[in-house]
């Protein structure tokens, strides 16, 4: 870390650092999204600023983090906490769920039910080919099958 780098912009690195990773961004995405140049964003996360920064850097990097530049700050002054950035996964299911309701509901139904009968039809298939062809040891999805399968 740079001693001339103000403590300030020593905690807003760090803040977006934290944001970078909980939104599971690489800092080469970030640097293409924001389109901060990828020396100029590592100096800013790692503290060895040494230069002045466009005015518009900070705010470029808080759109592409999807914050605001004021989250970034209450971030880096322990004045908020990672809880308000969404993970991209469970954000993309949560908006599915939102722009579909109910027919989410029945489709996450529908696939638990898919699952479970695929599930039926292995066990199902295994088991008859265990009974036609005991002498055949078969390692099947994990499974055993064959001559060392326990009896049933």
């Amino acid at each position: 870390m740079s001693e001339d780098v103000p403590p300030e912009l020593v905690a807003l690195g760090a803040a977006i650092r934290r944001v970078r990773r909980r939104r599971k961004m690489t800092r080469e995405e970030l640097a293409e999204a924001s389109d901060v140049h990828l020396t100029t964003l590592k100096e800013i996360e790692n503290a060895t600023i040494s230069r002045e920064r466009r005015p518009e850097t900070f705010p470029d990097i808080a759109d592409a983090l999807g914050v605001t530049l004021e989250y970034l700050h209450d971030l880096a002054n322990n004045r908020a906490t990672l809880d308000k950035i969404e993970d991209p996964t469970r954000r993309m299911l949560r908006e599915i769920r939102q722009e579909f309701g109910e027919k989410f509901s029945v489709l996450e139904e529908l696939l638990r039910q898919a699952d479970a009968d695929r599930t039926r039809q292995y066990n199902d298939l295994a088991g008859r080919f265990d009974a036609l062809h005991p002498e055949v040891n078969v390692h099947i999805g994990g499974h055993e099958h064959g001559e060392d399968t326990p009896e049933k």
